[in-house]
């Protein structure tokens, strides 16, 4: 995936704003894959060596699970990472190519912000109802707004990437 040239460059978003927040969310990222892995090892040792299973592990890794997912989707996003099919890449290049890339920066963002919103909606909801774990009793309604707000942040950087294409695009026809 690196070495193509449609990871990198100017269609692979800016580096100077962006580098920060990465930086950070990248650390918050592995901070919470590493609390699954531990909250794992310890249900599995406690299980299988003492027969005392770790309370409310799947809670935990649950609820990790979802906040590592919508953490790393601004920063996949904008390293463009996605799992995606390159049955058609051959058919574009040049022009074509960053046409297409831009047609689908464009419904990914659709995609993404129907999912904020529904996020938001789900949020107000479990927010109304006060919905918690079972076992711990964790509210879930700030876990469904970081969810919308990580989504708002993915939105953002597709915004800047297509606004980078579209200046870069115009820039090379003027220059």
């Amino acid at each position: 995936m690196g070495d193509d040239n449609h990871t990198s460059g100017p269609m692979a978003g800016g580096d100077s704003k962006w580098s920060k927040l990465g930086h950070w969310l990248g650390l918050f990222l592995g901070a919470t894959i590493f609390f699954m892995m531990a909250v794992t090892f310890v249900d599995v040792v406690g299980r299988y060596f003492f027969n005392a299973p770790l309370p409310a592990a799947d809670e935990l890794t649950k609820l990790a699970m979802g906040v590592s997912i919508f953490a790393g989707l601004p920063l996949v996003t904008r390293l463009r990472e996605h799992v995606t099919i390159s049955l058609l890449d051959g058919l574009f290049s040049g022009p074509a190519f960053k046409v297409r890339q831009t047609f689908i920066d464009l419904v990914c963002m659709g995609v993404v912000a129907v999912l904020c919103w529904r996020l938001i909606i789900q949020a107000e909801g479990l927010a109304q109802y006060n919905d918690k774990t079972l076992f711990l009793g964790v509210p879930l309604a700030p876990f469904a707004l970081f969810m919308a707000f990580m989504s708002g942040v993915t939105i953002l950087v597709l915004l800047a990437m297509l606004w980078r294409d579209i200046v870069s695009r115009q820039s090379k026809d003027n220059g």
